[in-house]
């Protein structure tokens, strides 16, 4: 699985996100989408999920444009998590899960033995398990991040786009969810972070999202994570501490 973009140049609001930016996204890489508020971390992601159109450039996927997929196709390659989701339907917790199994049915088809399977397995893995039957519009905020990912992981794809994956999770639950994302086999993972640490502690590259006039750039994290640069990015002076563990950002 390659997601590649060839000039792309996204916008919204009159305002230029990305200007003319080619990066590859290779199988297994683990990508940290960085920059302040406002600078298009949500939209970017929603670009590249085939969900907007670019004002310029192409996207492919597999060597084959995103805009040639069909919605079914590409929800079998790519499963996108929105930021905020608010589900106040009288749906319970398995039913949400159980979304991910849509792109493999067809029309009035019903979810199989299997499909459920696959769903308590991943609410299991998300700490959900013994809730499926509670009403998912009853869940804390944490719990329906949790509840996402599960629906993301039944997905079974192998590019998973997550916008803020951790937010409304403390820090226990963070570090357990991302380091549940990072051992799924063969997936590769994109996620707008705000915690640099966390994406130094847990991504392979990043992209960073200067939000003035299309700037943008990507490569590994080692490469992005210098403190000039996160200065730059942040607009507020970043020092970078040595410890034992590795190293870490702090705001000067």
């Amino acid at each position: 699985m390659t997601l590649r973009t060839l000039n792309l140049t996204v916008e919204i609001g009159g305002r230029t996100i990305c200007r003319d930016f080619s990066l590859a996204i290779e199988r297994g890489s683990r990508w940290a989408v960085l920059g302040i508020n406002g600078a298009g971390k949500t939209t970017l992601l929603s670009t590249l999920a085939g969900l907007r159109e670019p004002a310029a450039g192409v996207i492919t996927l597999n060597n084959k444009a995103l805009q040639d997929y069909g919605p079914r196709q590409r929800a079998q390659q790519i499963g996108l998590m929105v930021q905020d989701d608010h589900d106040e339907a009288e749906t319970t917790v398995l039913d949400v899960a159980l979304l991910g199994r849509l792109p493999y049915l067809s029309w009035w088809q019903a979810e199989t033995a299997a499909d459920e399977a696959i769903a308590m397995r991943a609410l299991d893995a998300v700490g959900l398990k013994g809730m499926e039957t509670r009403r998912s519009a009853t869940l804390s905020g944490g719990e329906r991040r949790r509840l996402a990912i599960a629906a993301l992981v039944t997905q079974q794809v192998p590019l998973l786009l997550l916008d803020e994956p951790n937010s409304h999770l403390d820090l226990h639950q963070q570090i357990a969810l991302l380091d549940l994302l990072c051992d799924l086999p063969e997936r590769t993972l994109v996620m707008s972070l705000h915690d640099v640490n966390l994406a130094a502690r847990y991504c392979t590259h990043a992209l960073l999202l200067f939000g003035s006039d299309g700037a943008a750039c990507g490569g590994p994290i080692e490469q992005m994570l210098d403190p000039a640069v996160l200065t730059k990015l942040y607009r507020h002076s970043v020092i970078a501490h040595e410890t034992k563990n590795g190293r870490i950002y702090l705001p000067a």
